[in-house]
């Protein structure tokens, strides 16, 4: 199912885990390519749920997008990221 019209809502700290273990599958096949885990896949994801700066969607319960702000503290891009376990198509 993709989950179209959604509006992300902040994460809570019970979040933090599905967070970190969605955006570290998302960027595993690029470990090998660069030789280590992107800055994504190390960040405290417990600190940034609770500093706001994690926002999510589910469909059927299931997490399917965390969008996170960037920030110095999350070794994150100033633009933030967006990471999906399942991307709808554009029509």
């Amino acid at each position: 199912m993709c989950v179209p019209d959604v509006t992300p809502v902040p994460a809570e700290p019970a979040d933090a885990t599905a967070v970190r273990e969605l955006v570290r599958s998302a960027y595993a096949p690029y470990v090998p390519q660069i030789g280590q885990e992107p800055a994504p896949m190390t960040a405290d994801y417990v600190q940034a749920v609770e500093d706001g700066d994690v926002h999510i969607v589910r469909d059927a319960g299931e997490l399917v997008v965390v969008v996170t702000r960037g920030g110095d503290d999350h070794a994150q891009d100033p633009f933030g990221r967006v990471h999906f376990r399942k991307v709808c198509a554009v029509v």
